[in-house]
C-alpha cells in the first residue's frame, strides 16, 4: 500500500492548481520597451531619422552589417592570383592529402584565394573563394 500513496497526490495537486487558477488574478503581460530615437554608430555613416510619434524605429539591414572586405580587384571580377600547382597526392583509404606548392593540404583547407574541395587520385578540385569558380588541377600539370 505504501507504493500507492504518491499516486494519490496527483489528483490532489491537479485540483489545487485548478482552484488557485480560478481564484487568483491573472498576471499582467510583459511590457515591451520602446525607443524614441536611435543613434547609429558613426562608423556606419548611415543617418537614421527619428520615427514618427508612436511608430517603431526602422533601420535598413545594410546599416547594421559590417562593411564588405572583398578586395577591389575581385569586385570587378578579376583576381590576379595564379592557380596553385599540385606536386603530389597521397590517398590512403579515406585519408586524402595533397601537396600544393610545398604545403600539405586536406579537403577544406585554404591556399590563398583557393579552397580545396575534393582530392582524387590524380587531381584536386579548387574553388576560388571570392568568385566561386571551380578548377580541377592535375598532379604536376604545367
Amino acid at each position: 500500500m505504501k507504493a500507492f500513496i504518491p499516486y494519490l497526490f496527483v489528483p490532489v495537486l491537479a485540483t489545487a492548481g485548478w482552484v488557485a487558477g480560478a481564484w487568483l488574478p491573472a498576471p499582467a503581460g510583459p511590457t515591451l520597451p520602446s525607443a524614441t530615437t536611435i543613434e547609429a554608430p558613426p562608423l556606419l555613416g548611415v543617418p537614421v531619422p527619428p520615427p514618427p510619434e508612436g511608430e517603431p524605429v526602422r533601420v535598413h539591414m545594410k546599416a547594421l552589417l559590417p562593411p564588405a572586405t572583398v578586395p577591389q580587384a575581385s569586385r570587378q571580377g578579376e583576381v590576379r592570383q595564379e592557380p596553385p600547382r599540385v606536386n603530389a597526392i597521397l590517398v590512403d583509404g579515406a585519408r586524402r592529402v595533397a601537396q600544393v606548392d610545398g604545403q600539405v593540404l586536406t579537403v577544406g583547407d585554404r591556399h590563398g584565394a583557393y579552397r580545396v574541395t575534393a582530392i582524387e587520385t590524380h587531381r584536386v578540385l579548387f574553388v576560388q573563394t571570392v568568385l566561386g569558380q571551380r578548377h580541377w588541377i592535375d598532379v604536376n600539370a604545367p
